[in-house]
């Protein structure tokens, strides 16, 4: 079978991309955490309370399902890990 660099490539770089994203909303969420506790927490809830957290919390969330995804797909693919969907429990002796 031969290697689709440019596939590979794409790839790769669609999943770097994907890291360097979740790891800048990671590092944005601790460094400013200080501050959402000081002013969003410790306020009454709000129309505009919730939308905050919502927005905030969503994206973190969703990247984090995107990149667990994306890494967990193609470690089975790989046959690095089993794959779940096709019933990889049931044995034939």
């Amino acid at each position: 079978m031969a290697l689709d660099l440019p596939n590979l490539t794409a790839v790769f770089t669609a999943k770097s991309s994907l890291v360097a994203a979740f790891t800048y909303l990671s590092y944005d969420h601790v460094i400013t955490f200080d501050t959402e506790i000081a002013y969003v927490w410790k306020t009454p809830w709000s129309f505009g309370k919730g939308l905050f957290i919502f927005n905030r919390y969503f994206g973190l969330i969703y990247f984090l399902a995107t990149v667990y995804v994306s890494f967990l797909s193609s470690l089975t693919n790989k046959g690095i890990l089993p794959n779940l969907s096709s019933g990889c429990m049931s044995h034939t002796h």
